[in-house]
């Protein structure tokens, strides 16, 4: 019987390293290595192998006419010149020597079989969870989602005590796959006054932001709304619904070096609270300027504005750059807003800049020449 795997190795070790007492009780006729002549030894062996890639200057004849070199290298490498050339493990050789070991490992091997599967929440599972209205969603909750663009993320709560300090988190990054954060912020449709603010300590799995990383980049990623459902409990089986948060992802920290996600915290989100929408460049082609080799030098790229309850959050705000010439600086006016979307309060809109457009005059003068050397028709 063969059981030399590296687990069941160091059990067995574990077994033969008991007191002095146990191992008489246990272990009566134990015998790592031998040099007694066995029964087998008295019939030639043949090998397989070539046994000077093992010994210098010993072949495959040597040992055959040899019948004690045969003896010794058996006795002393079993591993490499065993019986008939099989490769042995010492192991097997102890279980050779002692039968009742083999049903103590086999009972431990049993026991090693039988794990609970562990049944957690993966990201897109919930992700299709919610596109297609199951588990307590419903078809109208999730064209709710989709026509109010947002999508949703789940994660679980963190212990104050066990779970928080730079020690603890670098274990939640490292063995768990978890990214510490912070919920925070009021909501008055919760009744959450100002004032207060409660924080609640939250993990998130790596795999579910690193989604939304991948799919709208790190500076996008704080600019959308998500439906955070927080789990008390990381097991799929224990019935725990969670509680659904309503949030905006702040704060988003990588390793300076390895660039490893660090922390992600969360700002509860209402409507009518100002949020950051990046600007989008629409009608390039419209100017002569972008077209021949000028650029926008950008001087805010987002632009804070506050979207009305039952308005979709807009992917980005539209800036107009139809006939733009070198040198012009673009403001508010060029910038489109959609239905149910202002401004906030807090941006000046006769200060504000999107950016400046820059490029080389010579471009623009060498087309002036060409068509002034056209012949008139």
């Amino acid at each position: 019987m063969k059981m030399a795997t590296p687990l069941l190795s160091r059990r067995l070790l574990y077994h033969l390293s008991a007191t002095s007492i146990k191992q008489k009780n246990l272990c009566p006729n134990i015998s790592y290595f031998s040099t007694k002549s066995s029964s087998s030894t008295n019939t030639p062996q043949t090998h397989d192998h070539d046994i000077s890639k093992y010994l210098t200057g010993v072949t495959n004849a040597d040992v055959e006419s040899n019948p004690v070199l045969a003896e010794y290298l058996a006795a002393n490498i079993p591993g490499i010149f065993g019986k008939g050339g099989e490769k042995r493990n010492p192991i097997d050789d102890i279980l050779d020597a002692n039968p009742h070991l083999a049903a103590i490992l086999a009972a431990e091997e049993d026991q090693l079989k039988v794990k609970k599967v562990k049944k957690t929440r993966h990201g897109l599972e919930r992700v299709r969870e919610m596109e297609q209205g199951v588990e307590g969603s419903s078809v109208s909750d999730t064209a709710l989602h989709n026509k109010l663009n947002i999508r949703p993320l789940f994660g679980y709560t963190r212990d104050k005590v066990t779970e928080e300090g730079t020690r603890r988190c670098y274990t939640l990054r490292d063995r768990d796959l978890m990214i510490p954060g912070i919920l925070y912020g009021s909501d008055p449709t919760d009744n959450i006054p100002t004032d207060m603010q409660p924080r609640v300590f939250v993990k998130t799995p790596w795999s579910e932001i690193q989604r939304e990383l991948d799919l709208y980049t790190y500076h996008h990623f704080e600019s959308r709304v998500y439906d955070l459902t927080v789990y008390e409990n990381e097991d799929h089986d224990s019935g725990d619904e969670g509680t659904v948060y309503r949030v905006l992802p702040r704060d988003v920290q990588f390793h300076p070096v390895q660039h490893k996600l660090y922390c992600c915290n969360y700002l509860r989100y209402y409507p009518g609270r100002p949020i950051k929408i990046p600007i989008v460049y629409t009608n390039e082609e419209d100017s002569a300027a972008l077209k021949r080799g000028g650029f926008i030098a950008p001087i805010n790229r987002y632009v804070s504005c506050v979207v009305e309850d039952g308005v979709p959050i807009p992917e980005g705000i539209e800036l107009d750059c139809t006939r733009i010439q070198l040198k012009d600086v673009l403001r508010m006016e060029r910038i489109v807003f959609p239905e149910g979307v202002t401004l906030s309060k807090s941006v000046d809109r006769k200060t504000f800049l999107v950016g400046t457009v820059f490029g080389r005059r010579s471009d623009m003068d060498d087309e002036k020449t060409v068509e002034e050397s056209k012949p008139a028709e």
